[in-house]
């Protein structure tokens, strides 16, 4: 009824969560957006005069081209994730946090434009704030506990990944206070000597919820498997695509894919990380043009990319840089 009566501005009120819409009515047309955090994601693309939209970029791919590989996404996924809005699925592209894609129904054409729900601070606001007020944080801490309460709802409570870090931390103080700690299970992926099996388990002990390690044995006498190529091979096409519709674009091959699971989990860290790559933390990097020289350096961690792939990074790394500061306040990057 909203999207009906407001388009994609009705929608968002209504939701909550991770969640992807797609919808479409004689007045708006086709319209599909997904929200903020991105765990949800939609990919689109168009041929002979019609756009297509799922939330597979292999349907996407497979209408729009036949299938097919795009090399320059793919160059991306050595040795870190994608960059863009490519997909390696030939013809696809991702419909990025924050926008929303319109399609009309009389000639197929689409346009991507900003979304309702766009949280991003613009370019001309004023010096953001540093801080909530006590109130504002309630806010937040009430609506975060209401998204997690909501996993009453199913007939099994999910398994709690829990490394010990702030992402994890926080899903499992938010499930202390929606009520859901009964019957929990946190599971941390590693060896038994990991710092961060040990801090997870810790963390679980203290909150009193079940810990459980997936990972090798401890004994330092246990062998590796012998290497089975057909093996590989088979998990690195079930991964491709795994987590796809629901939490990242991609997925690296990090553990086995044994069972369809719902696993809690949040994101956020990273902001605070300023993300996982140790030369972004050097506290000389104080303006986005340094960010930019930053990431340049170091992105072929193997040594095999072409000059021209490298090329093509590294302008892409500053051309996002330029248009990220014309659509965002440069605080919020």
């Amino acid at each position: 009824a909203g999207f009906v009566a407001s388009g994609t501005a009705g929608v968002v009120p209504e939701v909550g969560g991770a969640w992807n819409f797609a919808g479409a009515t004689s007045d708006h047309g086709l319209r599909a957006l997904g929200d903020f955090t991105g765990q949800c994601p939609l990919y689109f693309g168009s041929v002979e005069g019609a756009t297509v939209v799922s939330n597979r970029s292999a349907v996407v791919a497979d209408v729009v081209r036949g299938g097919g590989w795009d090399l320059r996404a793919l160059s991306w996924l050595v040795g870190q994730s994608l960059r863009g809005d490519r997909m390696p699925a030939s013809g696809a592209r991702y419909l990025r946090p924050g926008q929303e894609i319109r399609v009309s129904l009389d000639d197929g054409s689409s346009d991507v434009v900003r979304s309702p729900h766009w949280v991003w601070a613009d370019p001309e606001v004023a010096d953001l704030r540093d801080n909530l007020t006590s109130a504002e944080w309630a806010d937040v801490t009430d609506a975060l506990v209401a998204n997690f309460a909501a996993l009453r709802s199913l007939p099994e409570l999910p398994y709690l990944r829990l490394s010990g870090g702030k992402d994890s931390r926080l899903s499992l103080a938010l499930l202390q206070a929606a009520g859901l700690t009964d019957g929990l299970v946190a599971v941390t992926t590693g060896i038994e000597e990991s710092p961060e099996v040990e801090c997870a388990a810790e963390v679980a002990r203290v909150v009193g919820v079940e810990h459980r390690r997936i990972g090798p044995p401890a004994s330092s006498e246990t062998r590796p498997p012998e290497f089975d190529a057909a093996t590989v091979w088979r998990r690195l096409r079930q991964h491709t695509y795994r987590y796809e519709g629901a939490v990242s674009q991609w997925d690296g091959m990090n553990d086995r894919l044994v069972q369809t699971t719902v696993n809690i989990t949040c994101f956020g860290g990273e902001l605070y990380k300023r993300g996982r790559d140790g030369r972004l933390v050097d506290p000389g990097i104080t303006t986005p043009e340094a960010f930019a020289s930053a990431c340049g350096p170091g992105l072929d961690v193997l040594g095999i990319r072409r000059p021209m792939i490298a090329e093509y990074q590294t302008r892409f790394i500053d051309d996002w840089i330029s248009r990220s500061l014309e659509e965002t306040h440069v605080g919020s990057l």
